[in-house]
């Protein structure tokens, strides 16, 4: 069982008994082989109520990788362990009980947009084919002036000037990442977060 994930096992468990142990839906967000969720459920059953009192929802669109989840998930759920359900979008699950989400390497994998200042200001960075001799034939090119997606993820997105004037970033920024794909997913999650009391009584 890896460590990692043995961590992530024991951090929903501190969550929900932050949150006063309530019903809960453990929701992963690209759940892959499910060996993740397999090392979770087995570092948390040590923690009596927690499973019995929760739900594994798994976002997946591949019929194939879901059976392949339920292969290594079925023996940890079902009549001794959590409900196990999928769904093939996040906005599909319920709203209706506080949510714990797993999303290892999930946004990592998200569509992003990158711009370039420039002279001309920011453009957008682009992928081209190289007319050389090149092994994938495929390049980066900067925009030649302002895309709709400059027009409509920087000059008009309400973050551009916090980002331009944030202390972590250097004041002369001149190249950033906008993922609208992630944002969608955040919003969505947030929606379904209970928040947690950090304070110790």
């Amino acid at each position: 069982m890896c460590i990692r994930d043995r961590l992530i096992g024991v951090w929903l468990v501190d969550t929900w008994m932050r949150q006063g142990k309530p019903p809960s839906r453990i929701v992963e967000l690209g759940p892959g082989e499910g060996t993740l969720m397999a090392d979770v459920l087995r570092a948390t059953r040590q923690f009596p109520g927690f499973l019995e009192n929760a739900e594994v929802h798994l976002v997946e669109v591949s019929r194939h990788m879901r059976g392949r989840q339920q292969s290594k998930l079925g023996r940890l759920c079902g009549a001794h362990g959590p409900s196990l359900h999928w769904h093939d979008r996040l906005e599909d699950i319920p709203e209706d009980k506080s949510t714990l989400f797993v999303a290892q390497e999930f946004f990592d994998a998200l569509p992003v947009y990158q711009f370039q200042k420039t002279e001309l200001g920011w453009c957008e960075v682009m992928v081209d084919t190289d007319p050389g001799d090149g092994e994938h034939h495929f390049r980066f090119v900067v925009s030649k002036g302002k895309t709709v997606a400059t027009k409509a993820l920087v000059e008009r997105h309400v973050s551009e000037d916090r980002i331009a004037k944030a202390s972590m970033f250097p004041s002369a920024l001149d190249f950033i990442e906008a993922s609208p794909v992630s944002w969608m997913h955040m919003e969505q999650m947030s929606r379904r977060i209970k928040p947690v009391s950090y304070t110790h009584l």
